[in-house]
């Protein structure tokens, strides 16, 4: 219990330390909004690893207004619960790693001119992976993104393995991925275009 605990403990931190380095590293600075295109940043130390994911709203659900209408709210849901139950199959780890990737922050519509957030209750399937959703109180504003944070824990070191990807197979409207990726001091980017090529880790 204790052991376990700890390891929760560390991932807590090491997320935390990657989500500033992604802040503060050029290389990982917020790229302009473009439809298509979405952002892959992966970051590992060890056998633990955080990979951060942005796209516009329309490329995950058709759309990029807040879901209001039961119709749009459903077409949210699905697609959110997709991302979150299937993003081992987008981005594809190396099988020898034997890594478990689990959703731990969602946000749903996030805008350019976003004040503050909140956090609310998650679905089912979010809840049973320990998932927090965040929703943003915000005014009106012309594009909205799609941000998800996973967190990876492997059971064999990523060294020297490729990180692919299978975006098109679920989300068709994908069709640029910009990834930038650090493992220790090692730092490696690409721009990946309909999923073909990969970036080493």
């Amino acid at each position: 219990m204790k052991r376990s605990l700890c390891t929760k403990r560390s991932i807590y931190y090491f997320s935390f330390f990657l989500v500033v380095i992604f802040k503060l590293m050029p290389a990982f600075a917020h790229s302009a909004h473009e439809h298509g295109a979405a952002k892959v940043d992966l970051a590992f130390d060890g056998l633990s690893g955080v990979i951060h994911f942005e796209s516009p709203s329309s490329s995950i659900y058709g759309f990029e207004h807040d879901a209001k209408t039961a119709k749009d709210k459903k077409t949210r849901d699905e697609k959110i619960n997709l991302l979150t139950q299937k993003f081992s199959e987008m981005v594809i780890l190396d099988p020898k790693g034997g890594c478990d990737v689990t959703a731990k922050k969602i946000e749903p519509f996030v805008k350019e001119d976003d004040d503050h957030e909140h956090e609310s209750e998650a679905s089912s399937h979010q809840k049973e992976r320990g998932a927090k959703t965040i929703h943003h109180e915000k005014k009106e504003g012309t594009h909205s993104e799609v941000h998800l944070e996973f967190t990876v824990t492997c059971k064999a070191s990523l060294v020297g393995t490729s990180v692919k990807f299978a975006f098109q197979k679920f989300f068709p409207a994908i069709k640029k991925i910009t990834v930038q990726a650090i493992n220790g001091e090692k730092q490696n980017g690409a721009t990946i275009l309909n999923d073909q090529g990969g970036v080493g880790i």
